[in-house]
């Protein structure tokens, strides 16, 4: 049997795209599945009365350290984004649709990787296009799905669960009922241990969204217009890239994203 693991992100946040390529890393070729929860993390700190990183100086400097070290030591491509902070609300509304999908890997890889490797606005709806043709999405399709105001709404909704289930930051996973936070190295560790010492199954069967969540994309006008004001600008979005060396030894666990 399978096992599971809740991921909570958004692509503002690059140490959602160090947990999520670390993911990828430790589930390939095993049983293990990431269920993806794409939120707003504006949102998540709202709701929680939790605040960005970037608001204490000494703390966001070694934040950024902190992801320069994860980069050397990981082998993950990364880079400052000039644009930091943007909005992302678009790009996550994008998400929900590609989860409906089944496509929710590739469309993440293609977010993350235009922002955090290479240094792209996400807010802006040429980069979106761009980065959805170039990952083989039909543009037009996706950019019609992220206006509707079902998926506008249920990423509304989708952030006020997290909230409610404890989360006050990114990425966050749970598996079963235990929470995990920030560069959760524990996490890690006892998935590589589980990875290199039992024989796993590929498990070919995406996690489907919920028959709750498909009812929401197929009703469309039952949902408001709540996630009109949910922006990044006004939600203060966590998470920056640095691009100043640092020591390729093993990175220490960063708590707050």
């Amino acid at each position: 049997m399978s096992k599971r693991i809740d991921f909570y992100y958004d692509f503002i946040s690059p140490a959602s795209y160090f947990a999520f390529m670390r993911l990828l890393q430790l589930t390939e070729g095993g049983s293990v599945r990431i269920n993806y929860k794409p939120i707003m993390l504006g949102g998540i700190f709202k709701g929680s009365g939790n605040t960005s990183p970037v608001t204490i100086p000494a703390k966001w400097d070694w934040i950024k350290a902190d992801f320069q070290r994860q980069a050397d030591y990981y082998g993950i491509p990364f880079q400052l984004n000039p644009h930091f902070i943007f909005s992302t609300v678009n790009a996550m509304r994008g998400a929900l649709w590609a989860l409906s999908e089944d496509r929710i890997e590739e469309y993440n890889r293609a977010m993350f990787s235009a922002a955090w490797e290479k240094g792209q606005d996400l807010s802006s709806h040429e980069v979106l296009r761009n980065t959805l043709t170039g990952a083989g999405f039909d543009a037009d399709e996706v950019m019609a799905a992220i206006g509707r105001p079902a998926i506008k709404t249920a990423l509304v909704e989708v952030t006020d669960d997290a909230v409610q289930r404890g989360v006050f930051g990114a990425p966050t996973f749970f598996v079963k009922d235990e929470m995990h936070f920030g560069q959760e190295r524990r996490l890690y560790s006892a998935m590589e241990r589980r990875r290199s010492s039992t024989p796993i199954r590929v498990s070919s069967s995406p996690v489907r969204p919920s028959q709750a969540f498909s009812k929401i994309m197929a009703s469309g006008s039952a949902w408001t217009e709540r996630a009109a004001t949910m922006t990044t600008s006004s939600w203060n979005g966590s998470g920056a890239a640095s691009n100043t060396s640092a020591s390729t030894s093993q990175p220490s666990r960063m708590d707050t994203t």
